[in-house]
């Protein structure tokens, strides 16, 4: 192998390395990014699932109360 050889592969590596590195750069910015989305997701999740028990609490003493004013009117 010459240096012309030499040159011409070492010069493709770093080409190679360049795009590689930007398109690890491009899946941490994505991934930074899903990443958020899943914090943000979290939260959801978490006020949804009390929002549903309070949800149900209304609905139980609704129909408590009901049922209290049939008895109180029966």
């Amino acid at each position: 192998m010459d240096n012309t050889e030499i040159i011409e592969k070492v010069a493709h590596l770093e080409e190679r390395n360049k795009s590689n590195t930007k398109r690890l750069n491009e899946h941490d910015s994505r991934i930074d990014s899903l990443e958020k989305t899943y914090s943000v997701m979290e939260k959801m999740n978490y006020r949804i699932g009390n929002m549903e028990s309070s949800v149900d609490e209304i609905k139980t003493e609704i129909k408590n109360s009901k049922e209290q004013k049939r008895y109180e009117m029966g």
